[in-house]
């Protein structure tokens, strides 16, 4: 795997994104696989697969040793023994990562005309209307890639993305950060949101402040 992008916090806290190999396979040798994970993945899709061994090789190769992933009751993913926040996403050949002491979202998208259509469903009407016809395309990939990020930092699934999540206005021509919350009924959260434009991949992770 190499990476195509990384950023290492003072805390040793991170965030990555690294291309998979075509022969993704090899990966259960590196990972030291218990006979229960291999057992666990022998029942997946080879796709499923792809993104199971991918999202441990990178943790690998961040924390220097084979994570081991847990799951509590909402499906929200873990590292055993270990108290920080983490958040995992994937797209086609790319598995994004993050892990942080604070709560953390990540997404990564590869462009896709498609979500033209689709930001109705998560952005407000006059929030599309305030965005320069130019660049919606670019907008809408790094809105929904923040506001999933927010679900994902959230943790506890029943969100609706115009109601509950709030994303400042961005640039896509800078990418500098904004702000965002979470605000529901049982919790209140403020994050910065992080943009990186990665070719024809678009990244967005966000950290609670």
């Amino acid at each position: 795997m190499t990476f195509d992008f990384k950023k290492i916090f003072e805390d040793h806290s991170f965030v990555a994104v690294m291309h998979t190999d075509e022969d993704w396979q090899k990966y259960i040798d590196a990972l030291n696989l218990s006979q229960k994970e291999r057992e666990v993945l022998h029942t997946m899709k080879d796709f499923r697969k792809k993104e199971w061994l991918s999202a441990r090789m990178a943790f690998l190769l961040m924390l220097g040793k084979p994570p081991v992933f847990i799951k509590d009751a909402y499906g929200k993913p873990w590292l055993k023994d270990n108290d920080n926040y983490i958040s995992i996403s994937h797209s086609v050949n790319k598995v994004a990562i993050i892990y942080h002491p604070k709560r953390v979202g990540i997404d990564i998208q590869l462009h896709q005309e498609k979500i033209l259509k689709l930001a109705p469903k998560f952005i407000l009407k006059k929030e599309i209307e305030a965005i320069r016809a130019d660049e919606k395309l670019a907008c809408f990939h790094y809105y929904w890639g923040a506001k999933e990020s927010l679900f994902k930092a959230y943790g506890q699934k029943k969100v609706d993305f115009k109601k509950h999540l709030h994303v400042e206005k961005m640039n896509p021509l800078d990418l500098k950060p904004v702000l965002a919350s979470v605000n529901k009924e049982n919790y209140t959260g403020q994050y910065k949101v992080y943009f990186k434009s990665l070719k024809e991949y678009y990244l967005a992770y966000v950290i609670e402040q």
